[in-house]
């Protein structure tokens, strides 16, 4: 069982839920190109897109259901780069006799996906996703979870960003899996229910539950103990990982009591992706439109109290402050270092202050993205676990000596392997090539607002509704649509897919 002190579930979170999924039932539709004020419903891009043969996003699902064979490609989508740590996993994945495709803990010693061919997307314009709900734009990321979707499932892309005519030479799917813990929480349901309704039976794998079986699987049947996820605000915001980990709980049948916490990692993705709104390598002093933690941040305060304990990197630039008067009166993060260790501090307060009886012993990486950083995030905890102020352990008490971090990566390739040994769509082909798209700002749009690299603005990307006029292109991803110190961290961190890209390019 789960202890209510850990888990609450208000009953008004409860109608909330109900009254926006009768809304959902009873939206009309609008037509292509009109704003909508609304910001509750997603259907009608839906049903928009599924009629009008013109659309970019228009998928002729009879024909693909016809095209489909064993050596059709699995898609991958994420909101950004932090899903190629997902492609990592599968692409190295061995845990079955590639010969019978029976089960073996060690595996044979030959990758169980090495005849399949990917195709992956980041919706990097975007990013990032956890955001949106924040900002009241929850039926607009839904829709941008649906165009993922149906952008892997068609057969439209363009050459490049100057490219003004989409081609029409992309391969649909067989497989969906959504490496994006937000688009897993917010947008997995509604792609199977467009599909179903579309008469496809292509299914739909997440992150989520398979994070949420990794971390159970940590504990003994008979065991208590802690357990958390950091995630996006948005994955925490809507409860994906706690849901998962309920209803999880009572269907593996653990008998003992758990707590289990949720922890916002607000900017650490953002921050890996070099997103200009909370981190910029070139600045050295505090900046304007900085959207991250920060000494005057209501939401994520950096606290004055605690700055012995976060112990920031303050070499370079990682680091920005200000002072007045000879006091600090501002502090702004810099690199993604910096903002792990905010929020790790965070769970560790929030650990002290619930007083939970056993310590955490694992943590779900909720986010595609922090598993580049697994040895940094591992480091720390450590760190914490040790930390001693004035002859006392700050969180010793309310921390394993060696936390479990779960990747839900691993989980999620022995699901897709599941499916395909069940609906016998293993390929057997050879030669392939996997391909890499991202979406950029369409600058041939009008009306958009970037800034001076070129990415949307942070007030234009969340202030957008439903049936918002597209404004972005997909693309090869290469050395033009990606920033270079994202390219030069996926050439140390997935040195395999890095390669794959440039031989896409």
């Amino acid at each position: 069982m789960i202890t209510k002190k850990a888990i609450p579930f208000s009953n008004s979170k409860l109608f909330t839920v109900l009254f926006l999924l009768q809304f959902f039932l009873l939206s009309a539709c609008t037509q292509k190109g009109v704003e909508q004020t609304d910001n509750t419903d997603a259907s009608s891009f839906v049903s928009r897109v599924s009629t009008d043969t013109t659309d970019f996003y228009f998928v002729d699902f009879k024909g693909i259901n016809q095209k489909i064979t064993t050596s059709s490609p699995i898609g991958v989508f994420d909101s950004g780069t932090g899903g190629l740590t997902v492609l990592d996993a599968i692409l190295n994945f061995d845990n079955f006799d590639v010969s019978d495709n029976k089960y073996h803990r060690n595996g044979d010693g030959i990758k169980d996906f090495k005849n399949e061919r990917f195709i992956y997307f980041g919706d990097q314009a975007n990013m990032p996703y956890g955001n949106y709900p924040a900002m009241n734009k929850t039926a607009f990321l839904k829709e941008l979870i649906l165009r993922d979707a149906l952008f892997l499932l068609g057969n439209k892309r363009y050459k490049n960003s100057n490219d003004t005519l989409w081609q029409s030479d992309k391969e649909p799917v067989k497989i969906i899996v959504v490496a994006c813990n937000t688009a897993t929480a917010y947008g997995k349901e509604d792609i199977q229910k467009m599909l179903n309704e579309a008469g496809s039976n292509i299914p739909v794998i997440g992150v989520i539950d398979a994070g949420v079986r990794g971390a159970l699987s940590t504990f003994d049947p008979e065991e208590n103990g802690t357990a958390a996820v950091i995630a996006t605000a948005g994955t925490v915001s809507s409860d994906g990982y706690l849901n998962t980990f309920l209803a999880q709980n009572l269907q593996l049948n653990y008998k003992g009591e758990f707590e289990f916490l949720q922890q916002s990692g607000y900017g650490i993705a953002e921050a890996i992706d070099e997103e200009p709104s909370f981190i910029d390598r070139k600045a050295t002093e505090v900046r304007e439109n900085y959207k991250g933690p920060s000494m005057t941040n209501e939401n994520y305060r950096i606290l004055d109290e605690l700055m012995p304990v976060y112990n920031f990197d303050t070499t370079g630039n990682a680091l920005l402050t200000e002072r007045k008067n000879g006091r600090l009166t501002e502090i702004q993060l810099n690199n993604a270092e910096n903002y792990i260790r905010y929020h790790l501090v965070n769970l560790c307060e929030q650990l002290k202050q619930k007083q939970v009886e056993e310590p955490l012993k694992t943590l779900i990486l909720g986010c595609t993205h922090y598993p580049f950083y697994s040895t940094f995030f591992q480091n720390t905890l450590n760190e914490l676990y040790n930390l001693n102020l004035n002859g006392e352990y700050v969180y010793r008490e309310f921390l394993a000596d060696s936390i479990i971090l779960i990747d839900p990566a691993e989980n999620t390739a022995r699901e897709v392997h599941m499916f395909l040994t069940e609906s016998k769509l293993h390929s057997d082909k050879k030669d392939h090539e996997n391909e890499f798209y991202i979406s950029v700002p369409d600058l041939y749009s009008r009306n958009i607002e970037t800034d001076a690299s070129k990415n949307f603005t942070y007030e234009y990307k969340y202030n957008r509704d439903v049936n918002h006029f597209y404004d972005t292109k997909q693309v090869p991803m290469n050395t033009k649509t990606v920033n270079q110190d994202i390219l030069d961290r996926l050439k140390v961190q997935v040195p395999e897919i890095y390669e794959m890209i440039k031989d896409f390019e």
